[in-house]
C-alpha cells in the first residue's frame, strides 16, 4: 500500500477536534469554493474550525475574535468580495 497523500486534496479533520469544532471544519470544507482548500491549508482549516466553533458558542461576540476569524475567511476566498477575486458567481455560492 502507497503512503501517497495527494498534495490536491485537504484531508479529514484532525482528530484532536472536539464536536463543534469539527462540524465547523465540515462547514469550512462545505462552502469553501470549490478547489481552493488543498493539504496544504490542513493547519489554516484547522485554526479557523476551532475559532469558528468559538465564537458560535459565544453569547457575546468578541470584536478581536470576530476580525480574526473574518481575515481567516478571506484567506480562504469565503467573502463576497474574495469570491469576486476568483470570479465566482454568487449564485452559486450556498450559506452556512
Amino acid at each position: 500500500m502507497s503512503d501517497f497523500v495527494n498534495p490536491n486534496v485537504l484531508g479529514p479533520p484532525p482528530d484532536r477536534l472536539n464536536g463543534a469544532q469539527i462540524k465547523a471544519w465540515n462547514d469550512i470544507v462545505k462552502y469553501a469554493p470549490e478547489g481552493v482548500l488543498i493539504r496544504a491549508d490542513w493547519l489554516h482549516v484547522e485554526a479557523t474550525a476551532m475559532l469558528l466553533a468559538q465564537v458560535r458558542d459565544q453569547e457575546v461576540i468578541d470584536a478581536e475574535m470576530l476580525g480574526i476569524l473574518h481575515k481567516f475567511l478571506e484567506q480562504m476566498f469565503m467573502t463576497p468580495a474574495d469570491r469576486a477575486k476568483l470570479g465566482i458567481p454568487e449564485s452559486n455560492v450556498h450559506f452556512i
